[in-house]
């Protein structure tokens, strides 16, 4: 694989700042399965970043205590256990290139420094960011978070010892480890607290709604100054800020695409196929207009692509294609068609 020196730190920058994608992995792991002296310098970043950085302070800011906690704090789910660094000599022209990674690291932001009324230190809050993807994480509670593109959340010191309350900008969705500790998600102006349950929550900035729906438990849903009401699993939760009024209904099981998890009850074809191109990397399109209306009621969670395809084929009696990017769907008109 010929990668040039800037991309290769590029992608290590975003290893160690947890950001990098699945490709991105695995576009770094097999170059350094390429060579023995690949693996040595991925080795020395580390060992230079893990060091480098916890001997140097930026003004108010302990960023030794920053990056560990971060690393402590927001863990990837799904990736494994890394090996201890090996302690790793460098010539002048590496240090050169390290000094540039460090560079990258303090860009990408994955540590963002806040400045509050009281220039809150880093070392008081971390945050971590989804930018054009999906971000998934467990925290130190073991709690899982998965961020929606776009979205933010804040964790302040002490978090899992003292309290366990994150700020939420955006959309992200919660599977919380039971504890007893409350879980509370602070949005602009409301509050979401359980104590162990599964729970999306959609605060866009700009919005004059703050969402919510219960996977599964009880939650309680409210503001500093308004005591909400109590929202019950399979029920959503709607907070409308200018009129500071709570309201909830029940749903037949809600969709939340970037989750991965869709429950369909009696849905167009050609409207499931797009609510899943929206999360999925290869794509399921239709080859004729004469099955975009067929009927379909079905659920998913956190399925393969190649599964769902096959379980929307084998029920609608449709044929599957792999193609260049995704799948194809061909067959005849559905019976259950409108």
């Amino acid at each position: 694989m010929k990668l040039d020196s800037k991309h290769i730190d590029y992608l290590i920058a975003r290893y160690l700042t947890g950001e990098a994608t699945r490709s991105e992995m695995q576009q770094l792991e097999r170059w350094m399965e390429e060579a023995g002296e690949n693996k040595k310098y991925f080795e020395g970043i580390r060992f230079a970043h893990d060091k480098t950085v916890a001997s140097h302070r930026i003004e108010k800011f302990d960023v030794d205590k920053g990056w560990n906690s971060l690393h402590k704090k927001m863990q990837a789910a799904d990736t494994q256990p890394k090996k201890k660094a090996k302690r790793v000599f460098f010539s002048s022209n590496l240090f050169l290139r390290v000094a540039a990674v460090a560079v990258i690291l303090i860009g990408i932001g994955t540590v963002a420094y806040y400045y509050g009324a009281n220039k809150v230190d880093i070392s008081e809050q971390l945050s971590l960011s989804a930018f054009d993807s999906v971000v998934c994480r467990k925290m130190l509670d073991n709690s899982i978070v998965r961020l929606n593109k776009n979205a933010k959340i804040i964790v302040k010191k002490g978090f899992g010892k003292e309290h366990r309350t994150v700020e939420l900008k955006g959309e992200a969705f919660f599977d919380v480890q039971h504890d007893t500790l409350p879980f509370i998600v602070q949005t602009e102006k409301a509050f979401v607290k359980d104590l162990g349950t599964s729970f999306n929550v959609k605060a866009d900035e700009g919005s004059d709604t703050v969402e919510i729906y219960v996977q599964s438990g009880v939650v309680a849903f409210y503001t500093q100054y308004n005591p909400g009401i109590i929202v019950n699993e399979g029920e959503k939760g709607f907070y409308i800020k200018s009129q500071d009024n709570f309201y909830k209904r029940a749903v037949n099981k809600a969709n939340i695409a970037y989750a991965r998890i869709f429950h369909f009850d009696n849905s167009r074809l050609v409207d499931v196929v797009t609510q899943i191109n929206s999360v999925y990397g290869q794509y399921i399109t239709l080859s004729l207009g004469n099955i975009y209306n067929c009927r379909i009621t079905v659920s998913f969670e956190n399925e393969t692509i190649e599964n769902i395809v096959n379980i929307i084929a084998e029920t609608l009696g449709l044929r599957v294609e792999k193609v260049a990017g995704g799948y194809l769907l061909t067959g005849e008109a559905c019976n259950n068609m409108p």
